[in-house]
Formats: structure tokens, C-alpha cells, sequence
């Protein structure tokens, strides 16, 4: 299973697109974890409510303490064996599913991809 970590601060304009580009990705064994870090908007709401539909989907909640910080939470909080992180403003292409798909099967520490 992959634990994706994505830290959220005010990000409630793109925060719902950026779950469902993960949603219908191809790869469906992983847990979404949103760190919302202190959001003043309707952040931590979107992701509620997004959660309640799917399982994989899991709000976490912190006092606002950066970026680093959340993403720190979310390691801690990760059940996965590998870790991957996106941002809340980034929509998934549906090319990058295949990317993983191919590396998954193969033993690696570490994976690194640029925006396609």
C-alpha cells in the first residue's frame, strides 16, 4: 500500500480537485492522508465530506505549523510502505498512474517524477 501525505493550509479552491485526480488514478491500494495545517477556509470541510465517500480518504488536523511540520504528520500517521507526497494544488495526470504502476512492481527506495 502507498501512504499519499498531502498538506493543506487554505486550500479549499483546489484541495476536491487534487483528491479526485488521486481518486481515479489506476493504482487503488492507498490511503490519502489530507493534513489540513490550520486552514481558515472550508479546507478541513471539503475533505470531510470527501472522506465519508471513501474509505481511503482520511482528515487529519493540526494547529497551522507549515508545511514541513504537516508533512511530518503525515508520516507519523502513515500505515503504507512506501510514502508519496503532492501538494494540494496538484492535479495527478492520468499518465503518471502508468509511471507508478510499472515502478511498484519493482523493488525501489525511493521514486522521484516530474509533472507530466
Amino acid at each position: 500500500m502507498i501512504s499519499i501525505v498531502v498538506p493543506a493550509y487554505n486550500a479549499a479552491g483546489v484541495i476536491g480537485k487534487c483528491i479526485d485526480s488521486v481518486l481515479l488514478q489506476t493504482y487503488s491500494d492507498f490511503e490519502l492522508l489530507i493534513i489540513d495545517d490550520g486552514s481558515r477556509d472550508e479546507t478541513a470541510e471539503i475533505v470531510a465530506a470527501k472522506a465519508a465517500q471513501d474509505a481511503r480518504i482520511h482528515l487529519i488536523r493540526q494547529e497551522n505549523a507549515g508545511v514541513s511540520s504537516a508533512r511530518n504528520t503525515g508520516i507519523a500517521a502513515a500505515s503504507g510502505e512506501l510514502l508519496c507526497f503532492i501538494d494540494s494544488d496538484e492535479i495527478l495526470k492520468n499518465k503518471q498512474h502508468i509511471f507508478a504502476d510499472r515502478q511498484l512492481r519493482q523493488e525501489h527506495d525511493m521514486l522521484s517524477a516530474k509533472r507530466l
